[in-house]
């Protein structure tokens, strides 16, 4: 009975982001005056990759905080946002500006497999030490990527600011397109294994004594966010705090059953980086701000509440 209800719930809730979404999306693509070039080589792609790379990020901030058992835990607040946005910085100063999604996707599963390491020795932790180990970590790989900086020329130095806090300047129809496969693999991902990440969600002991195989599951579902991420920090840099505001406001909306859960973090951190982009476009227009600014700003907000709250 229980069970039907959620669904019931979280089929009305669908439904509803489902058409915030589609506002969203019209509104960004209406905003300004364009002709039909503009609005199809520029616009469109530019909301869709807004759209998809919050549903991506939202989606893995899931994932992340249902396998680790924590509520801050988040692929920037563990830095695998950042260890991605130094992959890719390291392949630019090298000159390997073509692989730099390669460099990306390497330094985020090396940074996963050490957090992996950590996860193992949870029980021996303190509740919320795994998120300051993470912080600390993303703080050291921020400092490296602003020293690179320093390895390149002057003239891509403005660009690569505009990258480094998160923009969605480097438009084009590849990534709006990889976002939107991402996005669409990782709905079947909660409906699959939402379940599971129930479960996973309540602590290792309980997860072991329903037959989940914690390690095992743990490993594949953190590796496989963690790439998806670096992809999208690869072409837009390392976007923050919306894995963590997104599953936050949900859970404390409509409950922690992962399957809806999951679904709707999709659509919401999709709609939630859709308006930061439109926002920073207009709000110094005709300078262009980067939308991670307004997202820091908000998510360190954010953050310090739930901090707060915990420390209650």
């Amino acid at each position: 009975m229980a069970e039907r209800l959620w669904f019931k719930q979280d089929r009305w809730v669908l439904i509803g982001l489902l058409l915030v979404s589609v506002g969203a999306i019209v509104l960004a693509m209406g905003v300004g005056a364009v002709d039909g070039a503009v609005l199809l080589s520029y616009r469109l792609p530019r909301v869709l990759m807004a759209f998809g790379a919050g549903a991506v990020l939202a989606g893995a901030g899931v994932v992340f905080q249902s396998t680790l058992s924590n509520e801050l835990a988040s692929p920037y607040t563990l830095g695998v946002s950042s260890a991605a946005s130094l992959g890719a910085v390291v392949m630019i100063v090298l000159g390997l500006s073509d692989y730099q999604g390669v460099g990306a996707i390497g330094a985020a599963l090396i940074s996963t497999w050490g957090l992996l390491k950590l996860a193992a020795r949870w029980r021996r932790m303190e509740s919320g030490q795994l998120v300051l180990l993470g912080t600390a970590q993303n703080t050291a790989l921020i400092s490296i990527v602003l020293f690179l900086q320093f390895q390149l020329d002057r003239a891509d130095v403005l660009q690569w600011m505009h990258w480094v806090v998160g923009s969605l300047q480097n438009i084009g129809w590849t990534p709006a397109m990889v976002f939107a496969g991402l996005s669409i693999s990782m709905a079947g991902l909660f409906r699959v294994k939402g379940r599971t990440l129930d479960i996973m969600s309540l602590g290792d002991a309980w997860a072991k004594s329903k037959g989940v195989d914690v390690k095992h599951e743990r490993r594949r579902l953190l590796l496989g966010a963690s790439i998806a991420v670096a992809i999208v920090v690869a072409y837009v840099g390392p976007i923050g705090f919306i894995g963590v505001l997104v599953p936050q406001a949900l859970r404390a909306w409509r409950g922690p059953n992962h399957q809806g859960l999951g679904l709707q973090s999709l659509l919401l951190g999709g709609v939630l980086l859709t308006l930061a982009d439109l926002l920073a476009r207009r709000l110094m227009y005709p300078i262009e701000m980067p939308a991670g600014i307004l997202l820091a700003l908000l998510g360190s907000i954010v953050f310090g509440w739930i901090l707060s709250r915990r420390l209650r």
